[in-house]
């Protein structure tokens, strides 16, 4: 919300600025159609800091006088306040919003002795349709469809000078009152109705979920639009291309789940003001997915707000799935960067991020394969969370996981070998493609990690060679054993230099290169079957 247009702000202290608001009190008590808008500011203990006047004559643009309290003017100006205030005869209307405590501290400087306060016009007992003793933000939000920042007032009043933030705020505070008694009252019971549908606590209880697909089904087929919808799109990605969500900070677990589907969803940055988030859907075309009922949105945005009933992010993702009739497809999910919500992504090998710190050395050690998001940076890797992830977004579309026969998934797998896909990006594809669950997958690869060494065959021993550390020793000890468990000849133990940073190395049979591994026996065993025929068997389990 602005000052309107022509609105001059007039500043009077003990210095200057009396003459200019004598002249103006003079002339416009001489008018029958005289408003007066009054506010107040202070700063305790002072009963008063600032009195601000907004005269309108004729339904004039105004001008606003900031009456200093803290260096006063003189008496005369203070009379000519005191007549403003009064309301003279029947075409002087003085307008306040819940007056109560400025009617007081007016009082208690001496500036309202024996004023009749019958012209005066409380215009938050004006029946808006919003429930008893509404807050002034919330009316011009409904009545004038804009927001207005309150965020000043609170501020420093006692402060001199006042900054010119905090003095266009103390003018706005009188003058929106003008512009409240010049809107369009009748029109406002019907607005009301929508917002009962719109922004109510239940908002569609008293309408069925069909009705509110048909709503937005509406809303996305409208010619006005930015973003028009496109129905015979041979993908999902552009058949949802119109559906671009705005949220408030307090839905960032919604916000990651629908760019897990491949969503465009912006969300209001912590602690940034609410009308970023008015005008950004504005701006941007965007619809609006808000839960709190006690912050009003401005009327404007009632068409594009969506009011969740459902708490939980899973929950509310199923209502916005059901509610905007959203393509929920295989090939969008993990579509996004949950960090920037870009979709931009380049597929990347080990050298081009062995040194960049969001990988660690043993994620490099294990993929060979990385997807590098254009727009923030971010690396990602299709590990086991990446697999997981993919087979909750599954669950959120209608067929069901199970696929019919172990050839079909085979024949997928072998088609994507082909093409030379990793291990572990073949194993992502064939969750997000609905071959395999991602509990299937992850227990499979540990079956596989389990016994694949074994079923590699006992063409060759491994060659094994160790430092001269401690540790070394211990697994050397068990190397027998292992052996022996995997059904592998053991082969003699080659000496190292005690400078090489690794205690073990093994090499398998049809490896292309040494495989070097840690301590622990989960490694052990995972390194153990690369690039081995058995590590190629779970591309088509």
């Amino acid at each position: 919300l602005r000052p309107m247009q022509e609105e001059i702000h007039v500043w009077v202290d003990a210095e200057k600025g009396g003459s200019i608001l004598a002249q103006h009190a003079a002339e416009a008590l001489k008018s029958r159609e005289l408003r007066v808008a009054v506010d107040a500011e202070w700063q305790d203990p002072r009963p008063l800091s600032l009195l601000q006047l907004a005269l309108s004559v004729r339904k004039q643009p105004p001008t606003v006088f900031l009456i200093d309290m803290v260096q006063p003017p003189c008496e005369s100006t203070l009379d000519w306040c005191r007549k403003l205030l009064r309301g003279e005869h029947k075409g002087h209307e003085v307008l306040v919003f819940s007056p109560k405590e400025d009617s007081r501290r007016l009082e208690e400087i001496g500036l309202l002795p024996g004023v009749d306060q019958s012209n005066w016009l409380d215009l938050q007992r004006v029946d808006w349709g919003l429930g008893n003793q509404p807050g002034l933000q919330a009316v011009a939000a409904w009545a004038l469809g804009r927001w207005m920042d309150k965020s000043l007032q609170t501020s420093n009043w006692d402060q001199r000078p006042l900054t010119r933030e905090q003095q266009e705020y103390a003018a706005l505070d009188a003058s929106v009152l003008l512009q409240l008694h010049d809107c369009d009252r009748a029109a406002l019971p019907q607005k009301a109705m929508l917002r009962e549908k719109v922004q109510s606590p239940n908002p569609s209880a008293d309408m069925a979920m069909a009705q509110e697909k048909e709503r937005w089904n509406s809303y996305r087929s409208h010619p006005q639009r930015q973003r028009p919808r496109i129905l015979d799109a041979e993908g999902a990605r552009e058949r949802n291309d119109d559906l671009c969500f705005m949220l408030p900070a307090a839905l960032t677990r919604l916000m990651r789940k629908l760019r897990g589907l491949g969503l465009d969803t912006a969300i209001l940055r912590e602690g940034a003001p609410q009308r970023e988030l008015v005008e950004t859907a504005e701006n941007e075309d965007r619809i609006i997915l808000y839960y709190n009922t006690k912050n009003l949105l401005p009327a404007r945005v009632c068409h594009r707000t969506y009011m969740l009933r459902s708490t939980s992010p899973d929950e509310q993702l199923r209502e916005v799935i059901e509610a905007f009739d959203v393509d929920v497809n295989s090939d969008c999910l993990c579509g996004r960067c949950v960090q920037c919500n870009a979709w931009d992504w380049q597929l990347v090998g080990r050298e081009e991020v062995k040194d960049n710190p969001q990988v660690a050395a043993k994620t490099l050690e294990s993929f060979d394969e990385f997807w590098l998001c254009s727009g923030c940076g971010k690396v990602y890797w299709e590990g086991k969370m990446f697999v997981k992830a993919l087979g909750h977004f599954r669950s959120f579309m209608p067929e069901s996981l199970e696929r019919q026969r172990e050839e079909q998934i085979a024949a997928r797998s072998q088609e994507l070998e082909e093409l030379g896909w990793s291990a572990p990006r073949i194993r992502a594809a064939l969750v997000r493609e609905g071959w395999l669950s991602a509990e299937k997958a992850l227990e499979e690869e540990e079956e596989v990690i389990a016994n694949g060494y074994a079923a590699a065959g006992a063409s060759s021993a491994p060659q094994v060679s160790a430092c001269g550390r401690q540790g070394s020793r211990a697994l050397l000890a068990v190397m027998p054993a292992l052996c022996l468990f995997v059904g592998r000849s053991w082969s003699p133990v080659l000496p190292r230099n005690n400078h090489m940073p690794l205690p073990m190395r093994i090499m398998g049979p049809q490896e292309t290169r040494h495989a070097t591994f840690g301590t622990g026996s989960r490694v052990w065993a995972r390194t153990l079957c690369t690039e081995t025929a058995a590590r190629r068997r779970l591309h088509s389990s």
